[in-house]
């Protein structure tokens, strides 16, 4: 059975001894969950929001309960000794990890950081322009990702984020975000060219690339060799040298370049080439 235990704070088994022997729990751990109480009114605090936390073995903080101000707040613990009252009157911050919100490549990341109680996840509200976005998942560290393909690439778009701590300090943003839309090759040359063996594809793009495939072929389109890699920069050089092999005679050949973005869109593009030994 759950035993009812009236708390005077803060916890001090010395304090208690001497003064109310009769209501001293010197264990501080209990094999089972007890309720305590708290009288906001014996604890003669300054004005302001309390919540009762629970210090974890890591030297973490769980929140229990809000304090009530007007009366007696209850709540069970195993550990006694490890509840601590925190003061909190400041709202949580807004993090946002991406570095262009006009042009976002990645999904929209957003972190709540909060010192003092912790923030509720379920006091989360997004709203993209007038579409209300819900069914988020919320890791420990508070962050969620709002998914690329959500946001538009054809014009910005009003980003509404708002949520609470557990003692209903609130904080709100409202940002401006746009999608940097689908890659496009903006150019691709192969340098020098003519080329006798060592060569490389200069490219720029719209955007960042996620991954890329290169193939050659000779000039009546039969397949030759092949290369791959991950990302690339919007501008940036890619050696040919595993391409252009000693064995291949003089003539043209072709490129052919596929690059792909962060959430699946691709573009393509040939480059013409000599080989001159």
């Amino acid at each position: 059975p759950r035993d009812s235990i009236r708390l005077i704070f803060p916890w001090n088994t010395k304090v208690e001894m001497q003064n109310n022997p009769w209501n001293v729990l010197p264990r501080t751990v209990l094999p089972a969950r007890a309720q305590f109480e708290l009288n906001s009114t014996d604890l003669k605090l300054i004005p302001g929001n309390y919540g009762v936390m629970e210090r974890q073995l890591d030297g973490s903080k769980f929140f229990i309960t809000r304090l009530d101000e007007s009366k007696t707040t209850s709540f069970f613990t195993k550990r006694p000794h490890e509840i601590v009252l925190v003061a909190d009157n400041m709202p949580p911050r807004i993090a946002i990890d991406n570095s262009n919100l006009m042009k976002l490549e990645e999904n929209l990341s957003i972190r709540f950081l909060d010192d003092g109680v912790g923030f509720d996840p379920n006091s989360l509200k997004i709203r993209l322009d007038s579409r209300e976005l819900k069914h988020f998942d919320i890791n420990q560290n508070h962050e969620i990702d709002i998914a690329l393909d959500l946001i538009s690439s054809r014009r910005s778009q009003n980003l509404f984020i708002q949520g609470q701590d557990f003692l209903r300090n609130q904080i709100s943003k409202t940002i401006q975000v746009q999608a940097a839309g689908p890659v496009k090759i903006k150019s691709a040359l192969v340098v020098p060219n003519p080329t006798q063996n060592i060569a490389s594809l200069e490219v720029s793009f719209s955007r960042s690339v996620q991954a890329f495939d290169i193939g050659l072929y000779d000039v009546a389109g039969s397949f030759i060799e092949r290369i791959s890699g991950d990302s690339l920069n919007r501008s940036d050089r890619v050696s040919l040298e595993s391409l252009i092999q000693p064995d291949l005679s003089n003539g043209v050949y072709l490129l052919k370049l596929k690059v792909t973005d962060s959430i699946g869109r691709t573009d393509r593009k040939i480059i013409k080439f000599v080989i001159l030994r």
